[in-house]
C-alpha cells in the first residue's frame, strides 16, 4: 500500500471500544461488568485528569483546595456509579461537557457538605454558591486546551504505533522532524538520507492518518455534525506548540 492509498486507517475503532464497554457495564455477568467498569475508569482518568485540573486552576473551584485532590474525589465518586457513562450515552452530549458539568456538580456537593459542617457558616448562600461556579472564561479555555492536547497526544501515539506495525516507522520520524521540530525537507534529507519528495509524501500520509485518528476520537467523545472537522483542524494546529 502506498502512502497516498492510506485512508481511514482507524475505522470506528475508538468509538466502538468506548460504547461496547459502556454496554458491558450493564452486563449480567459480574466479571464482564467489573472489567468494563475498570477499563472505563482508566480511560476517563487518562483522558480527563489533566484537563479537569486545568479547569479547577482557572476557576473559583481552586478555593476548595488542591486541584488534583478535587478531581480525584470527583473521579472516585462519579466512577463508582456504573451508570455515569450510561447516562452520558443516553444524553448524547460531548463527553468533555459531561465531565466538566459533572465536576461542577461534585464541587457544589463539596460546598454544601462544608456548609453543613460550618466551614462556611459565616458566609451567605450567594457567596457559598459562587465558590462552586466557573467565574472566569479562562477556565473553560484552559480545559479545552488541555483536552485538545490530550487528544492530539493520543492520536500521535495511534499513528506512530500503526506506522511502526506496517514497518514504516521512519514516516513518523520524518513528520516529527519536519512538522514538530520545524526542520526543512533538505535538513531532514541531510539527517535521515530521505529524498525531499518522499519526505513530503510521508508527511502528508502521517497528517491524513492523524486526522483519521482524531475524527474517531472525537466521535468517541460524542462530537458530531458540522463542528467535527473544525475541531480536528483546531487540534492539528496545536502540533509544534508544546
Amino acid at each position: 500500500m502506498s502512502p497516498t492509498e492510506r485512508t481511514d486507517i482507524f475505522p470506528s475503532t475508538h468509538a466502538t471500544w468506548l460504547h461496547t464497554r459502556i454496554e458491558s457495564v450493564c452486563d449480567t455477568n459480574t466479571a464482564t461488568s467489573a472489567l468494563a467498569a475498570r477499563e472505563l475508569r482508566e480511560h476517563l482518568m487518562l483522558r480527563y485528569h489533566k484537563p479537569l485540573c486545568a479547569y479547577v486552576r482557572g476557576s473559583s473551584l481552586r478555593t476548595l483546595g488542591e486541584p488534583e485532590e478535587l478531581v480525584h474525589e470527583f473521579f472516585a465518586r462519579a466512577l463508582a456509579d456504573d451508570m455515569f457513562l450510561v447516562r452520558w450515552k443516553a444524553r448524547g452530549n460531548p463527553l468533555r461537557r459531561w465531565m466538566m458539568n459533572g465536576l461542577l456538580l461534585h464541587a457544589r456537593g463539596v460546598v454544601r457538605d462544608r456548609a453543613r459542617n460550618r466551614e462556611y457558616s459565616g458566609k451567605n448562600p450567594s457567596v457559598i454558591d459562587s465558590i462552586a461556579q466557573s467565574s472566569e472564561p479562562s477556565a473553560e479555555q484552559a480545559f479545552e486546551s488541555a483536552w485538545a492536547m490530550a487528544m492530539l497526544d493520543a492520536a500521535c501515539q495511534d499513528v506512530q504505533d500503526s506506522f511502526a506495525k506496517d514497518d514504516r516507522a521512519q514516516a513518523f520520524d520524518i513528520f516529527r522532524k519536519h512538522v514538530i521540530d520545524g526542520k526543512s525537507y533538505p535538513e531532514v534529507h541531510a539527517q535521515l538520507g530521505v529524498d525531499p519528495v518522499r519526505c513530503a509524501t510521508e508527511v502528508r500520509a502521517v497528517t491524513r492518518a492523524l486526522r483519521d485518528s482524531l475524527l474517531e476520537r472525537l466521535r468517541e467523545d460524542g462530537v458530531t455534525g458540522e463542528s467535527i472537522d473544525a475541531e480536528v483542524s483546531a487540534i492539528l494546529r496545536l502540533i509544534g506548540q508544546t
